[in-house]
């Protein structure tokens, strides 16, 4: 639910502070129709559970539930933009990327948030 309230707005919308950050409204699909964000939804769920293996019988439900709020509305469409988007501070084939990263299938963003995050 967070991911379509604000995440995937943050993640793929019109870069601000220098591409730091992307921007749409709340609630945002994009023009194409909502596969894109479903399969940007799949990396969402799949980050979220790299930190459900770290966070297991260590944290209580609510917490768990709480972080994952967190991480699908914040913390992954940030690092999403970066590496993703094509107005990305971080993306191959930026002109402005002065660190590109290039990111086979989406195996680093998804597994670093995941992982640093849990």
């Amino acid at each position: 639910l967070s991911w379509w309230v604000i995440g995937y707005g943050l993640a793929r919308g019109t870069k601000i502070f220098n591409g730091f950050l992307g921007y749409e409204h709340p609630f945002h699909l994009p023009e194409t129709g909502g596969i894109a964000w479903f399969f940007d939804l799949s990396f969402v769920a799949t980050s979220a559970t790299i930190v459900s293996g770290a966070m297991a019988e260590r944290t209580k439900f609510v917490c768990y539930v709480v972080f994952t709020l967190l991480i699908s509305g914040i913390i992954y469409p940030l690092v999403c933009h970066w590496v993703w988007s094509d107005q990305g501070f971080m993306k191959v084939g930026n002109p402005a990327a002065q660190v590109p990263i290039l990111d086979f299938a989406g195996c680093g963003v998804v597994h670093m948030v995941g992982g640093i995050s849990g």
